[in-house]
């Protein structure tokens, strides 16, 4: 009796620099994170793959590409295809940069400059469905102590208050950030307003002593918040355009 095998995990990797998709590919398959990588290097080379229904595990985008200019290309992608996890891998890892990408829908965020082996484990945490967050950003919003030597470690949190509570409503979107939707997606997926969204992450972020959705993903976890599972939703395909 043969035994089901499962569908091959590939990856979308959006890069203009064949040297550096190539290399790109070569880890993650050597890694064993990926079996698959379909390299492209445009975002109108990518759209073309997704609305013609190829799948994929995630995609790992360049910021600086000859069709999309900075976050422009993962805005697009995180509003079509919200629910594909996504990891910027980008040369620019400016702190406004970074936290803009986390909040326009990135799961992950690694820069060029970096290990080969920061880039496996922000696959490998992606991947998982968890966010993968630079030292360097958290170091930056005053999360971790970065010591000029040796490993950079977590600044104490304030003890978890057990009257900080949150309503269905809110737990619903905080789940949704979780999963790197923007306030777009969530706005449509809860048949809300996007302004009604921002009050609720306002008042969210208040609540639990955060000023952004990377702080607010990361006091969640510190607090022991348990999140409801985010329900897939059927979309259509994005109309072609000829």
């Amino acid at each position: 009796m043969s035994v089901p095998t499962s569908p091959p995990r590939r990856a979308l990797l959006i890069e203009d620099h064949e040297i550096v998709i190539n290399a790109v590919a070569a880890c993650l398959r050597v890694q064993g994170l990926v079996s698959e990588c379909e390299k492209v290097s445009s975002l109108a080379e990518a759209e073309t793959l997704l609305v013609g229904g190829e799948q994929f595990a995630l995609v790992i985008l360049d910021l600086h590409l000859a069709d999309a200019r900075g976050l422009d290309a993962l805005q697009l992608l995180s509003e079509r295809w919200p629910s594909l996890p996504k990891l910027v891998y980008s040369g620019d890892d400016a702190i406004d940069t970074m936290a803009r990408a986390f909040e326009l829908g990135a799961l992950g965020f690694v820069a060029k400059n970096e290990p080969t082996a920061e880039l496996s484990a922000a696959v490998a945490t992606v991947l998982s469905g968890r966010p993968h967050l630079p030292i360097k950003l958290l170091t930056a919003s005053g999360l971790v102590n970065l010591p000029p030597t040796g490993p950079a470690t977590r600044i104490p949190s304030p003890p978890a208050q057990s009257s900080v509570r949150l309503t269905p409503r809110q737990l619903e979107v905080v789940a949704m950030v979780a999963t790197a939707l923007p306030n777009k997606v969530i706005a449509d997926r809860l048949s809300l307003s996007e302004g009604t969204v921002k009050s609720h992450l306002n008042t969210i972020f208040r609540i639990v002593g955060a000023r952004n959705r990377m702080e607010l993903l990361l006091r969640v976890r510190e607090l022991g918040i348990e999140l409801p599972e985010v329900a897939e939703r059927p979309r259509r395909a994005p109309a072609r355009f000829s």
